[in-house]
C-alpha cells in the first residue's frame, strides 16, 4: 500500500451535506483512477458541532474528533466515510 495525503476542511454544511459530499469526493477519485493499474480509495472522517466562538482548544478538539473518525474509516477497511459521534460512530461503508 502507498500511504496518501490527509487533509483538514472546515466547512458550515449540515452534516448531510458533508456526508454527501465526501460521498461525490470519493466516487468522482474512484472514478478517475478506474483504468489505472493501482486503485484510488478515499476514506473520510467527519465532526460536526455548533461554535460559537473559534477557540484553539474547542478546533483542536474537532480536530482530533475528525481524526479518530478517518481511522474509523480507515479501519472498516477504507473507501469509507465516517461520523464521529461522542460514544459511537455512524459509518457509511461503501460497496460495489
Amino acid at each position: 500500500l502507498v500511504g496518501g495525503e490527509e487533509f483538514i476542511a472546515v466547512a458550515i454544511l449540515s452534516q448531510g451535506q458533508a456526508l454527501a459530499l465526501c460521498e461525490q469526493v470519493r466516487q468522482a477519485a474512484e472514478y478517475a483512477h478506474r483504468h489505472q493499474p493501482v486503485a484510488c480509495t478515499v476514506s473520510a472522517g467527519i465532526v460536526s458541532s455548533l461554535i460559537s466562538e473559534a477557540s484553539p482548544l474547542a478546533l483542536s478538539l474537532l480536530t482530533d474528533q475528525a481524526d479518530s473518525a478517518l481511522y474509523q474509516a480507515k479501519r472498516q477497511g477504507r473507501n469509507s466515510i465516517c461520523v464521529y459521534r461522542v460514544s459511537t460512530y455512524l459509518s457509511r461503508e461503501v460497496t460495489e
